[in-house]
């Protein structure tokens, strides 16, 4: 029903994504190219509830934005989200995928938290997958197809001097950052999350001063090396203790398991 979301409370319905905490970095960091003297055209990419585009504009006055998405349902809850914190006469919201809704216009912030979940991803939370839109959540079999689109696209609708914010999965800073680079864009960096994953891929079309250069490339995916089973008579002691070790028990495991050393020997009646 409701999500705060950048300390404002959010209408969420089954039609949006519920938005997440992790989310505010890329509004932080693109509130950084939103002066609030000058003039700035906002460009918000599959807005779902419209949370980053209101943020935006509520917190940025200076802030003109389109937002799109390719649901009509969604951009309902958007359009009645941003009616509600007062910022419904600077958002514009039209129906379409990626770039299609604004065609011939350039941006000087662009933004989106596209789908970036791979279809058969085994670690999507069963909630998430059960009541959140599909739509909003897969991008192929890798979870990349969105940026694909994103960047082959974005030079045409990008200002000069103008900055492409997009949110990225746990992982995926190298694959999407190259994805950019391949298409000409010399700025591209990433922007880390409070538990320090890379959560925002940044894009210009220049290096920015003090960013150091980087040559994007996916790296190939390695081995890696299994941890060697223990011996069988570890297994064994293990699988022998009951849900209540006794005394004994514990002693035939450590007694597999060897003494350990020098340390100063377990003694295996202490409760501690």
């Amino acid at each position: 029903g409701t999500k705060e979301f950048w300390s404002l409370p959010f209408r969420v319905t089954p039609a949006v994504l519920v938005p997440r905490p992790e989310t505010e970095v890329l509004v932080d960091e693109a509130l950084k190219h939103v002066p609030h003297h000058e003039a700035v055209r906002v460009l918000d990419i599959g807005t779902g509830s419209g949370c980053i585009a209101i943020a935006i504009a509520h917190t940025g006055p200076s802030a003109t934005v389109i937002a799109t998405d390719v649901s009509a349902d969604a951009l309902c809850v958007a359009s009645e989200n941003a009616a509600r914190h007062g910022v419904a006469g600077r958002i514009e919201f039209r129906k379409g995928s990626l770039f299609e809704p604004i065609a011939g216009l350039t941006f000087d912030v662009i933004v989106s938290n596209p789908p970036y979940v791979a279809e058969n991803d085994a670690g999507l939370d069963p909630a998430v997958k059960r009541f959140e839109p599909a739509t909003a959540l897969f991008a192929g079999t890798d979870g990349l197809d969105a940026y694909r689109g994103l960047a082959k696209g974005l030079q045409a609708v990008l200002a000069d001097k103008g900055t492409a914010l997009f949110e990225i999965g746990a992982g995926q800073g190298a694959a999407v950052g190259a994805l950019f680079s391949a298409q000409g864009f010399k700025g591209v960096r990433l922007v880390a999350d409070g538990a320090g994953i890379d959560r925002v891929v940044v894009v210009t079309r220049e290096a920015v001063a003090d960013t150091p250069v980087r040559e994007w490339r996916v790296e190939p995916v390695r081995d890696v090396p299994q941890e060697a089973p223990a011996p069988a008579e570890q297994r064994t002691a293990v699988a022998a203790l009951s849900e209540e070790p006794t005394p004994a028990e514990l002693e035939r495991m450590l007694d597999a398991y060897g003494s350990g050393g020098e340390e100063e020997p377990i003694d295996v009646d202490d409760d501690s």
